[in-house]
């Protein structure tokens, strides 16, 4: 399901909401960037927001860690692969890619070995596509969020 706001002439926002076993296959990511350019007909930004919160630890099957990387690691570097492109087409300074991350990258977490160790790898990613994109233009950077307590 997709849903478009349109906040002023120049300004969408492009919300996506699908299974989180999409953006865990290359052709997906690619299709769902295709539509946007055919929507809209250009992407300034991708924040990428999806995650599988599969906490797991001693107890981890293959098709947990597998499920894990799939989605919270391949799909944020397929995202990337397919929107690139286009964001070299964007403005210049107004270029950029933004993965999620989480605290649980870099603070130990009880039972989270799968989702730290995939937020962990969102963080190498960033750093490497960084040098990369840089080359092009694009900015790449994190938000590393935690827990919120209300």
């Amino acid at each position: 399901m997709q849903v478009n706001l349109k906040l002023s002439n120049n300004l969408f926002f492009v919300y996506f909401f699908t299974e989180l076993k999409n953006f865990s296959k290359k052709e997906n990511c690619e299709s769902s960037v295709s539509s946007v350019i055919s929507d809209f007909g250009k992407i300034n930004h991708l924040v990428y927001s999806v995650a599988y919160f599969g906490s797991k630890a001693l107890d981890a099957t293959e098709e947990d860690w597998l499920k894990s990387l799939m989605v919270n690691v391949a799909g944020a570097g397929f995202m990337i692969s397919a929107v690139t492109p286009h964001l070299e087409k964007a403005e210049e300074k107004r270029r950029s890619v933004c993965l999620l991350t989480s605290i649980s990258a870099s603070q130990a977490q009880w039972h989270r070995w799968t989702y730290g160790a995939t937020k962990g790898a969102l963080m190498s990613l960033v750093r490497h596509a960084t040098l990369e994109l840089g080359q092009k233009e694009i900015r790449v950077n994190s938000v590393r969020k935690g827990q919120l307590c209300i």
